[in-house]
């Protein structure tokens, strides 16, 4: 009687223990890697997705964070430009395709060539292997565009980024 009591409680303590060892882990979705930018201490989502092509951005709401910017007016756009130090930030509103570009060709670069800004937590004097690191965590490889036309590239020296840049195309 004795060793059948045994035998059933160490049957039921294998069930106990081999439930629990079944994982309960909770399915969790790809987590949406945005593309952010910093420039004069203020920070803009340009894309909130890497994967899906960015809205373009307003003029309003990147006047209200950068300041005024330069405003020239062109054939087929309007071209913007902030700048501070060695970093600017180009957008170039196209007014639509032409005959010469049959595809609207509105862009925007953000370029940090000092400690004026960042792009995705990237800037000047970080080392090449984080700024690796963080582009591979984004799903994205330094200099290539990916599906939905964004590219972040950077110039290193003795290991550090030295200048970085976004670019935003076909918005």
């Amino acid at each position: 009687m004795k060793h059948i009591l045994k035998s059933t409680i160490a049957v039921i303590l294998c069930a106990v223990i081999a439930v629990t060892a079944i994982g309960l882990d909770t399915a969790y979705a790809a987590s949406k890697a945005s593309i952010k930018a910093k420039f004069n201490g203020k920070t803009v989502t340009l894309a909130k997705d890497v994967n899906k092509k960015p809205a373009k951005p307003k003029i309003k709401t990147l006047t209200k964070k950068w300041g005024e910017p330069e405003k020239t007016v062109m054939d087929n756009g309007v071209y913007y430009l902030w700048q501070n130090g060695g970093s600017y930030v180009a957008y170039y509103i196209s007014d639509g395709p032409t005959e010469d570009f049959p595809d609207d060709r509105t862009y925007m670069r953000v370029s940090i060539g000092d400690k004026n800004g960042s792009i995705c937590g990237i800037k000047v004097g970080t080392k090449k292997k984080k700024a690796d690191k963080i582009l591979k965590d984004l799903g994205m490889k330094e200099g290539e565009f990916t599906e939905s036309d964004i590219r972040i590239t950077y110039y290193y020296e003795n290991g550090k980024v030295t200048s970085l840049f976004v670019d935003l195309e076909n918005l």
